[in-house]
């Protein structure tokens, strides 16, 4: 019996030690945290439609996005806050085939490593519901979208060129055709040259041909610049949007939310002149590519005449969003500034502290080996002021709260000071209150005042 006994006892001690040496190591948290992060995955779906489609593609088949802009044209991400959805451009690319948005999936539970892939589970029920495609707005993105994505090709009329013209310039009324449309190469587009006169106003209007089409870094986005050295006109940057409406009432716009679906045509605002001069006119992708298709562009000017009165105007409204720009910018340069002295000033207090933590275990142990506990002395402190300006001192336990010594150390000089310690010195910003301060312990101190005049810190000299 007493041996039975004995071997419990010692299995019952081994099992206490081991949770004990388990909680101690933290293996038991590691475990618990093994145990949680390897739970069982649960999907949630919300299919979005009526009619099951026949399957077109096996799960292994299917074609996973995961930036918006890898979309095809006529799937549009919109992401704002909390409301994130992507929409499909009802009827394209044809009626007959449409790109469709299936269903929408989340997952919960399984390891950190496995919530960067797609479960298994989600790639099988899209198959299974028709879908072509997944997308997911990152790669650590628990939500992901079905998709049925279209082969079929783009169809329906298409105006000629010189008719979107026409139909860009009834857009704005007071302006009149000028010339005649000239003919540019998609492929590589160049610069053209643009002439002007005092008081009148220009816009550039673009129109792709019947038969041109854009390339996948045109349909990301078209970028023009406008580049003079006229007054009014100056430098400008634009890119024209294409805007569209979902059956939701948001209103989508590319190639912010996708890519272009139907741009054929757009205009250009270049701007009022004040003088003769000219205005070149850069067209490329927002890629910064100047190819950015297949076939040819055309381009024509639109121009008003303006009179005396509203040239001065808008020259003297030019000249005022100059000033409030310049204003603006220098505003934010004085806050940038103010934000990097009052960074190297927290870092400079941070160094210093540190020092001192260090100065005073440093004299506490010599204190105590010497058999003092007062740790009081005298001090002699050699400053010199890296700073340009004169910088104010106080000498004391807190400015402008207790009694202490005013002083002051000229821009680049050395002073010296004495006193007892331990004993405390400040430097003084123009409202009187410390912007920073130094503790004297017992001995010699050699100090300097940063460049930035907002601090100490240690140096020679």
């Amino acid at each position: 019996m007493s041996s039975v006994w004995q071997r419990s006892w010692i299995t019952l001690t081994t099992g206490v030690l081991a949770t004990v040496a388990m909680f101690a190591s933290g293996c038991f948290h590691l475990l618990a945290r093994r145990s949680s992060r390897n739970r069982e995955v649960t999907v949630q779906e919300r299919v979005l439609i009526t009619k099951r489609l026949p399957v077109r593609a096996k799960p292994s088949q299917l074609t996973v996005y995961e930036r918006m802009k890898d979309l095809p044209r006529g799937l549009f991400f919109f992401g704002s806050g909390r409301k994130r959805k992507i929409f499909a451009v009802r009827g394209f690319p044809t009626t007959v085939a449409p790109h469709r948005v299936i269903a929408i999936f989340g997952w919960k539970g399984g390891s950190y490593s496995s919530g960067r892939r797609i479960p298994e589970q989600i790639r099988a029920r899209a198959s299974q519901l028709g879908a072509t495609a997944l997308f997911r707005a990152s790669r650590v993105s628990r939500v992901v979208y079905a998709l049925l994505v279209s082969r079929a090709k783009p169809t329906g009329s298409r105006l000629s060129a010189r008719a979107l013209i026409r139909t860009q310039a009834a857009k704005h009324p007071g302006y009149r055709l000028m010339g005649r449309p000239t003919r540019r190469g998609l492929d590589d587009l160049e610069r053209f040259v643009l002439r002007t006169r005092p008081s009148h106003c220009y816009k550039v209007v673009v129109a792709l041909d019947s038969k041109a089409t854009l390339s996948p870094s045109g349909q990301g986005g078209i970028s023009a610049l406008v580049s003079s050295s006229d007054p009014l006109i100056r430098r400008r940057s634009f890119m024209p949007t294409e805007r569209i409406r979902t059956a939701e009432g948001i209103r989508i716009r590319a190639p912010y939310h996708g890519k272009y679906v139907n741009l054929r045509a757009f205009t250009l605002g270049v701007g009022c002149a004040m003088t003769t001069t000219s205005v070149a006119v850069f067209l490329r992708s927002r890629s910064r590519r100047t190819n950015i298709g297949q076939g040819v562009l055309f381009t024509q000017v639109l121009v008003r005449r303006i009179s005396r009165e509203e040239l001065r105007t808008r020259k003297a409204d030019s000249d005022r969003r100059d000033r409030l720009a310049r204003l603006s910018a220098e505003r934010y340069r004085r806050q940038r500034l103010r934000r990097d002295r009052e960074r190297r000033a927290r870092r400079e207090e941070d160094r210093r502290r540190r020092y001192e933590r260090s100065r005073r275990s440093r004299y506490g142990s010599t204190n105590r080996r010497s058999g003092s506990s007062s740790g009081r002395g005298r001090y002699s402190l050699r400053l010199k002021n890296r700073c340009r300006r004169t910088v104010r001192l106080f000498i004391g336990r807190k400015p402008r709260f207790s009694s202490g010594r005013n002083t002051r150390i000229g821009g680049n000089t050395i002073s010296s000071y004495s006193g007892s310690a331990p004993q405390t010195i400040w430097i003084v910003g123009s409202s009187g209150r410390g912007v920073s301060s130094y503790a004297l312990g017992p001995g010699s101190h050699q100090l300097v005042i940063t460049r930035s005049c907002m601090g100490f810190a240690h140096g020679r000299h």
